[in-house]
């Protein structure tokens, strides 16, 4: 781990790149994407397990990226850390090599059938990173898709970063900055979310 990616980088970037998000005023339900950042949670239990250690319950988020035009070719871009529900560490392998402009996909994935509560938190925290990564390289997520069994802990995570459901009423006017589109794989759950300063 090189560098520390404390959750308060997010935050504080979202409210800088508020205008490179013109483009997510609503959410684009068909249009398809150019590119995927996979995001895939592994709870690592025996790491960094010593005597005097205070770290618990860790969870390594590997993030790759891939053309939709070549799926199988990915790219390693970091490693994330996370544990007792922080932001470790950081360890980038690559840039981000998507051209800008580019419509992109961030996919959830888990190790493990089961996930526990760390990992779904933590999935939570890597899309926040990843969607700000995708917006200082002008790319606009056309959705986020997660685990069906995941999807409403990643919404709650999500959510701490001044994220709000939105209203059912069609005829509500939104003042919104920034729109997140959360869809579940396998189909059947999904909710737009809109940030607010």
């Amino acid at each position: 781990m090189n560098r520390l990616a404390g959750t308060t980088y997010a935050l504080a970037a979202l409210a800088a790149i508020s205008m490179l998000a013109a483009t997510q005023a609503a959410p684009i339900l068909s249009k398809p994407h150019d590119w995927t950042i996979e995001i895939k949670t592994k709870e690592m239990p025996l790491h960094f397990q010593y005597q005097g250690s205070t770290l618990k319950q860790l969870v390594k988020a590997e993030v790759n990226f891939y053309s939709m035009t070549d799926e199988d070719n990915k790219t390693t871009y970091e490693y994330l850390w996370f544990a007792n529900d922080k932001a470790l560490g950081l360890e980038r392998k690559s840039k981000l090599n998507i051209k800008e402009g580019d419509a992109i996909a961030i996919r959830v994935l888990h190790a493990d059938d089961s996930p526990n509560q760390e990992e779904k938190r933590a999935a939570g925290k890597a899309i926040m990173r990843a969607f700000l990564d995708a917006q200082i390289n002008h790319n606009m997520v056309a959705t986020v898709k997660v685990p069906v069994s995941s999807f409403d802990a990643i919404l709650s995570e999500i959510q701490e970063y001044n994220f709000h459901p939105a209203s059912e009423s069609p005829d509500e006017e939104v003042h919104a900055d920034i729109s997140l589109f959360v869809e579940s794989e396998p189909e059947g759950q999904k909710q737009t979310l809109y940030h607010f300063d």
